[in-house]
């Protein structure tokens, strides 16, 4: 027996403004990272993109955004 075993169609579960707004930007994140493995997009951009942090790139990808050789 699974958790959503648990529920009926109507059940109705309390949830508070907070964990709505988790539930939701927890749900972005998801779909951000997988429209980027699905489109080959490198790890260390989607993370950058995920963190919000562009020390994962190198110092050049970071100021500009483009690969270079």
């Amino acid at each position: 027996m699974g958790i959503i075993d648990a529920f009926s169609r109507e059940d109705r579960v309390e949830v508070t403004v907070s964990q709505l707004y988790e539930l939701v930007k927890e749900a972005g994140r998801a779909d951000l990272f997988r429209n980027g493995v699905k489109n080959k997009i490198p790890y260390a951009h989607i993370l950058c993109v995920m963190d919000g942090d562009a020390s994962a790139l190198s110092p050049q990808e970071a100021h500009d955004g483009v690969d270079t050789p």
